[in-house]
């Protein structure tokens, strides 16, 4: 199954590009989330552990951060924050709201520099979470 999970976030991380590439910011950044989300429960995964929710920041710490051989502590606790980058665009992304009474859509949240900033924080946390579960676990999640 966390192989599955690796899977599908790799296609959201090309889904984002894709995305990205043809102007559909807000889009791009969803599948950006999505990616990073779908790559942090695989690992997640790998220690037995199934989260349900789109919130999976404070299971990466408590559960992989924590326990990570001191060679990784500083690229997870690194990408540990752009995972939570990510989380908070979660629902911004995805939904118009109210904001102090004005109605704000997602496509006038973003532009190419924040997608683009955004994009490559998912793909580094795929990038080290493949490598970590390759080392760690011996485990290769994403071909």
């Amino acid at each position: 199954m966390a192989r599955e999970f690796a899977r599908r976030a790799k296609e959201d991380l090309r889904s984002s590009r894709v995305l990205l590439e043809n102007g559909l910011y807000a889009d791009s950044v969803y599948h950006a989330q999505q990616a990073a989300e779908k790559i942090v429960k695989s690992i997640l995964l790998l220690n037995d552990i199934v989260v349900t929710e789109q919130l999976v920041a404070s299971h990466f710490v408590s559960v992989v951060v924590s326990r990570s051989p001191d060679e990784w502590s500083e690229k997870l606790s690194e990408i540990a924050k752009d995972l939570i980058d990510l989380e908070k665009e979660w629902l911004r992304s995805r939904y118009p709201m109210r904001k102090f009474g004005k109605l704000v859509i997602p496509s006038s949240l973003y532009d190419l520099k924040k997608a683009e900033e955004l994009y490559e924080k998912a793909k580094k946390i795929l990038e080290i979470v493949a490598a970590y579960a390759e080392e760690v676990y011996g485990v290769r999640l994403i071909d």
